[in-house]
């Protein structure tokens, strides 16, 4: 996705990477760790035993996944599975053959490939056009096309922060959710009647610990310190939040319905989506804690989600233009205060991205 913004040079964007993933990514890219759906790529046809085969059949045919459309081959394997399905599977693995499994592994894996990659990489553009009957040098070369691929994601995001186009995020390290870490009592505050453990749960030394090793990953692979920091699930408490500031983080991004809680108000909106109070929402917020300070923002929690669970299901320029429809509307409701408001849309990029044509291209260009 950061590539994009190769042919948008003036566009400046955040990115959040989480510092398990990027621990994952360096495992992945060095070869280190295998999974069991690559143990099962990379497996050759004529070795799969009936359980790999059942697996295959079970994991390697998703229903109604976005990325089956455009390729013929792997639609035609899907739908035969399907037309299969009163059988068992001990009874439906034997109606595929040897070469039907192997193409399967393929398709599998290089329906996973961004649509541009699988336009411009040269190998990767002959497997699609082949579209069957692939050997098991062609399924190996998949896979190794993956392992390159993620060997180059990390560099790219340093690339391009120091480059200025991007800045990048982090989060505490496995992604726990730092309230509750601290105090399993705090959800108390959110949710007076919510059923909570008998015993209560308090590691907040944990969750520093967390956050430490989060700074120290970001450290070690993109050669600075981050500025920003993005709550797990964007979940905050005064306890969590104390603890990013005594560990120099210099600002968060949390939720609108956080914000709506702090100021002990609700932010309401027309049946457009528009705000009534939009000038509390479109600002960051400074924290004073003793000699420490902390800029938050928070994200408007409806557009995050139009683009987060709606506009994948509609044609990319429509959604776009939508957007920006909304956007404008939102600076002609601020009035000739739009210049001091920021309108903040942030939302977990695995949910969306595969639902959209082309992995979100027309839309986001």
């Amino acid at each position: 996705m950061v590539t994009i913004l190769e042919d948008y040079p003036h566009i400046k964007q955040t990115f959040n990477l989480v510092p398990s993933l990027v621990d994952q990514l360096n495992q992945y890219a060095k070869g280190d760790v295998k999974d069991y759906y690559l143990e099962m790529s990379a497996k050759p046809a004529h070795e799969l035993t009936a359980l790999d085969k059942t697996f295959l059949l079970s994991r390697f045919c998703p229903e109604g996944w976005q990325r089956i459309g455009p390729y013929k081959r792997y639609k035609e394997l899907i739908l035969k599975k399907e037309a299969l399905g009163s059988k068992s599977y001990p009874e439906m693995i034997q109606e595929f053959s040897e070469e039907e499994y192997r193409d399967l592994q393929v398709w599998f894996n290089l329906a996973w490939f961004d649509s541009l990659l699988l336009e411009k990489d040269n190998f990767l553009k002959e497997c699609v056009e082949k579209g069957r009957h692939f050997t098991e040098m062609d399924k190996i070369g998949v896979i190794e096309k993956q392992r390159a691929l993620v060997e180059e994601v990390v560099p790219a995001y340093r690339r391009f922060q120091e480059e200025g186009t991007i800045e990048i995020t982090t989060s505490p390290f496995y992604h726990p959710i730092m309230p509750l870490l601290c105090d399993s009592e705090v959800a108390l505050e959110a949710l007076p009647d919510v059923n909570l453990p008998s015993f209560p749960f308090r590691y907040p030394e944990d969750a520093r610990k967390q956050v430490e090793m989060g700074l120290e990953c970001y450290r070690q692979n993109f050669g600075r310190s981050p500025r920003g920091m993005w709550p797990p699930e964007q979940a905050v408490s005064e306890e969590a939040v104390r603890i990013m500031m005594e560990s120099g983080v210099e600002w968060i991004i949390s939720d609108e319905e956080v914000l709506a809680n702090s100021l002990g108000t609700k932010f309401v909106r027309d049946r457009q989506g528009n705000l009534q109070n939009p000038e509390d929402l479109y600002r960051a917020y400074q924290l004073q804690r003793g000699d420490r300070e902390l800029k938050i923002i928070f994200r408007d929690h409806f557009l995050s989600d139009l683009i987060g669970f709606v506009y994948g299901s509609k044609p990319g320029r429509q959604a776009a233009e939508e957007l920006h429809g909304r956007l404008k509307a939102i600076k002609a409701s601020l009035g000739d205060r739009a210049e001091r408001h920021l309108v903040t849309i942030a939302l977990d990029g695995e949910n969306c991205w595969e639902h959209y044509d082309r992995d979100g291209y027309e839309f986001l260009t």
